[in-house]
């Protein structure tokens, strides 16, 4: 079982603080584990408490803990359905298993679906610390594998996002891109560039992602990308049913976004264009806002220039 790549992670000591949530239908039992070690000093929070199995499985999905530990006889839903389902599901937290005695076929059961360990009642504090530093080992090893993974996945979207805008793609890379971004004949797309730095990857995808749960931003997918020395960009897509990609939008996206910039950073967007073959002129038009801007690479044109390259590619702009 996968250990869950959450965000928005404590840390203690320049460690990431992992959560745990008990599972147990007595109350004596939930109140002995929470003192029965010290959670904070093995970098766990207790984000739950769950008298039954289905409660439970509803606080893993609104909680999202990196370990979960169980008894195996509750009612409603016993500890192993619960593991059991959520193995189906798409966050798969670790487990921990505990029974009031050994049961070879319980345990058996356990491991099949990937349990870390299997504890016997009642629970032992050095046993139960050591069966949690080697979950922890497995949780944090799993998860720096998967920052690599999104980290390299990333890097090849981003590619992938430039080689479309610029066309410098087959046609078979060409439609393997627009499928797996999600581009369609309806798509409402916007190009918009920044002058300056990156932010950090991980924080700007989990800004990203947080600005997914906000009106009118939820259904708006964000794409970055390299667009040369010093400058990078967006690719905003909104689906035919999402909303506009107008001016006021624009604005209360790079609103959401600026925090992300550690010194002041200058937006240039094209207008809002429909389709994947409108890609390339998108991006001219958010270059173009950017050789319009005061202190842009077109600063020293004659105005007569600047004015030309507004009406042959309409933009916005915004410092």
């Amino acid at each position: 079982m996968g250990s869950p790549a959450g965000s928005n992670y404590l840390y203690k000591d320049g460690d990431p603080m992992l959560k745990v949530l008990f599972a147990d239908d007595e109350p004596i039992m939930l109140e002995g584990l929470r003192f029965l070690v010290d959670w904070e000093a093995l970098n766990y929070e207790v984000c739950g408490e769950a008298l039954d199995g289905e409660d439970a499985l509803e606080l893993i999905g609104s909680t999202r803990p990196d370990l979960v530990i169980t008894d195996v006889r509750m009612p409603v839903i016993d500890g192993l359905e619960l593991i059991r389902r959520t193995s189906e599901s798409d966050f798969q937290p670790k487990f921990i298993i505990f029974s009031g005695y050994a049961d070879f076929e319980y345990a058996k059961r356990a491991l099949k679906y990937g349990v870390s360990n299997y504890l016997t009642k009642p629970l032992d504090e050095t046993e139960l610390t050591e069966a949690l530093q080697t979950v922890t080992e497995q949780i944090l090893k799993e998860r720096k594998a998967s920052s690599r993974r999104d980290a390299l996945s990333a890097l090849m979207q981003e590619d992938m996002v430039s080689r479309l805008l610029m066309r410098e793609n087959t046609e078979e890379e060409r439609e393997k891109g627009l499928k797996t971004l999600g581009i369609s004949p309806a798509s409402r797309l916007c190009c918009v560039l920044v002058h300056g730095a990156a932010p950090d990857s991980l924080h700007m995808r989990e800004q990203v992602a947080a600005m997914s749960g906000k009106e009118p931003l939820r259904s708006i997918r964000v794409y970055p990308f390299t667009a040369g020395s010093g400058k990078h960009g967006y690719l905003l897509v909104s689906p035919q049913e999402g909303p506009a990609l107008d001016r006021a939008l624009l604005t209360r996206w790079m609103e959401e976004m600026r925090p992300l910039y550690s010194t002041p950073v200058f937006f240039s967007a094209s207008l809002q264009h429909q389709g994947p073959e409108t890609l390339n002129s998108a991006y001219h038009e958010a270059l173009a806002a950017e050789l319009c801007r005061p202190d842009g690479p077109g600063a020293g044109w004659p105005a007569s220039s600047r004015s030309r390259i507004r009406r042959r590619w309409p933009c916005f702009r915004q410092s």
